[in-house]
């Protein structure tokens, strides 16, 4: 039997006895509070190791930045080039291979024709001096030129005749550019 008796009344004795549900409450909110509080901490320490690693990644950066500005330099000398290479190109095909012309006019000549000069002008004149042994072999190196593709109006600036029986001629005409 009990010998003592409780005298305090039923809320009393409620309040100071064991609860769950009190308990439980406070069990949430004691893990709710240390949930908040860690993943605040858990973000923070998560923000500045991703600060830690951009700055890495920026220092990377700049470092691979110098590395590479001799690389690219060399890439825009090698465009630059190819870009001269290209022009020079488009040169080349815009010249007129004039030794293929004097040749031409070299091979008309006869042994007894002795050209001297072959000046061309940008508006497409030529003129050819030379001399002859005679004038029958100047009037025929002057239908044979007459003949060549590229050589048209040719008539003659001059005709004189020069001392050991020569002739020294002068030509006068137009370049025909090759299509």
């Amino acid at each position: 039997m009990k010998n003592e008796i409780d005298l305090r009344p039923p809320e009393f004795v409620s309040v100071r006895s064991f609860y769950w549900p009190r308990f439980m409450r406070l069990l949430l909110f004691a893990l709710l509070g240390v949930g908040i509080v860690g993943g605040g901490a858990f973000g923070y320490l998560y923000l500045v190791m991703l600060e830690m690693e951009v700055a890495d990644i920026q220092h990377q950066n700049n470092i691979l930045r110098e590395e590479v500005k001799p690389v690219e330099e060399m890439e825009q000398d090698i465009a630059n080039l190819q870009a001269r290479e290209d022009h020079l190109g488009e040169l080349k095909e815009l010249r007129l291979p004039w030794s293929d012309y004097i040749k031409d006019v070299d091979a008309v000549a006869a042994d007894d024709i002795s050209v001297h000069s072959i000046s061309a002008s940008d508006g497409g004149s030529v003129s050819i001096s030379g001399t002859g042994v005679s004038m029958a072999e100047v009037v025929l190196f002057v239908q044979k030129l007459e003949q060549l593709d590229f050589l048209y109006d040719l008539s003659y600036s001059s005709v004189s005749r020069e001392e050991a029986n020569r002739y020294a001629f002068s030509l006068a005409g137009e370049l025909v550019k090759p299509q």
